[in-house]
C-alpha cells in the first residue's frame, strides 16, 4: 500500500527592526567569512535548522525568543525522527543501530529545532516582551512572525514499506536455530554458519565503534548496540571452536544483557534487532557446548 505524504514549502516573513536586520546581516557575514563558512556538520546538534535558529536568537532585541512554545515533554530526538521514517523500516533499523543513548534522553525546547518544521512553529510563538517597546525599536506588530505564506503544496505517494526487518530477522533466527539442532543431533559443525555470522556482525561492532570513537557526531556516542554486536566477535571469528571458554562467556553475557535486560538500559533498542541477538547468544552458547563435550 502506498503512503501519502504532503510536502510543503512555506515562507516566513518576520518582522524584523532595523538593528535586528542589522544583527543578522552581521552575523551572515561572519559566518561566510573562510574559518567560519566549514564546519563539523552534527545532524542534530548543528545542522541547518539550528543555524537559523541561533542567528534570529542572536539577533532579536526585547523578544521572548523560543520560549513560549512548549511541545509535547519528555520527547527525544529518536522519538521526533520516527515519524519521517514511517515507511523506511529498514532505514530506521540502520538508524537505530547506528545511534546512542544520547538520542533518548527528553531534549530541550530549543533542541526541537533541529527540525525546519518545529524551527517555523516556534517562530511563530516569539513576541516582543512588552507594548511599549514596540513603537520605541520599531516593530509593526508583538509577533516575529509578520506573515506566512504558503509557496507549494503537494502531495506524493512514497513507497510500500516493502518487508518488515522483523520478519527477515525472525526468519534468520529461525534458520540457525533449525541448524544448530541439526549441528548437535549428527555431531557435526557447520563452519561456515558462524563465520558468516561473526563475520557479519564483527563489521557491524567496526561501524559503531567507528561512530563512536573516530565520529564527532553527538548523537552516536555511548551506543549500547555494541553490547552484543561487540569485538570480541573478532576473535571469535578467528579462532571459532578454538576460542578461550573465557572469552566466549563474556561474549555470552554482553548478548544476555540487551536481549533480557534492555528494559533497564537507557536506549531504546530496534525490535529486529532482538532476533539477531537470540541468534548470535545460540551460537555462542553452541561453542561452549562443543567445548564442553571435547574431551
Amino acid at each position: 500500500i502506498d503512503i501519502k505524504i504532503e510536502i510543503d514549502l512555506r515562507e516566513q516573513e518576520l518582522d524584523l527592526s532595523y538593528e535586528e536586520k542589522e544583527y543578522i546581516y552581521d552575523l551572515l557575514i561572519t559566518n561566510f567569512h573562510p574559518e567560519n563558512r566549514y564546519y563539523a556538520y552534527d545532524f542534530f546538534m548543528d545542522n541547518c535548522a539550528t543555524r537559523v535558529r541561533d542567528m534570529v536568537e542572536a539577533s532579536l532585541i526585547e523578544r521572548t525568543a523560543f520560549q513560549e512554545y512548549f511541545p509535547e515533554q519528555n520527547i527525544s530526538f529518536r522519538d521526533l525522527i520516527y515519524p519521517y521514517l514511517e515507511s523506511m523500516t529498514w532505514w530506521r533499523l540502520g538508524i537505530d543501530l547506528a545511534l546512542g543513548m544520547r538520542c533518548d534522553k527528553p531534549i530541550s525546547n530549543l533542541q526541537y529545532m533541529f527540525l525546519p518544521d518545529e524551527l517555523m512553529n516556534q517562530l511563530d510563538t516569539i513576541k516582543t516582551k512588552n507594548e511599549s517597546v514596540m513603537d520605541n525599536i520599531g516593530y509593526h506588530s508583538d509577533k516575529l512572525v509578520a506573515s506566512k505564506t504558503l509557496l507549494l503544496e503537494e502531495t506524493r505517494n512514497l513507497p510500500s514499506k516493502g518487508i518488515p526487518p522483523i520478519y527477515v530477522t525472525v526468519l534468520l533466527c529461525l534458520i540457525v536455530v533449525i541448524l544448530t539442532v541439526i549441528e548437535h543431533k549428527k555431531k557435526i559443525y557447520f563452519k561456515y554458519v558462524d563465520i558468516f555470522l561473526f563475520g557479519l556482525f564483527a563489521v557491524l561492532s567496526l561501524l559503531i565503534m567507528y561512530l563512536w570513537f573516530c565520529s564527532d557526531h553527538h548523537a552516536t556516542k555511548f551506543n549500547f548496540n555494541l553490547l552484543w554486536a561487540n569485538p570480541l566477535l573478532i576473535y571469535i571469528l578467528i579462532r571459532l571452536q578454538k576460542s578461550h571458554k573465557v572469552i566466549l562467556y563474556i561474549m555470552l553475557a554482553c548478548i544476555i544483557l540487551p536481549l533480557f535486560f534492555f528494559w533497564g538500559l537507557p536506549q531504546y533498542f530496534n525490535i529486529a534487532s532482538f532476533p539477531l541477538m537470540l541468534l548470535l547468544a545460540i551460537r555462542i552458547g553452541s561453542l561452549i557446548k562443543q567445548k564442553r563435550e571435547l574431551p
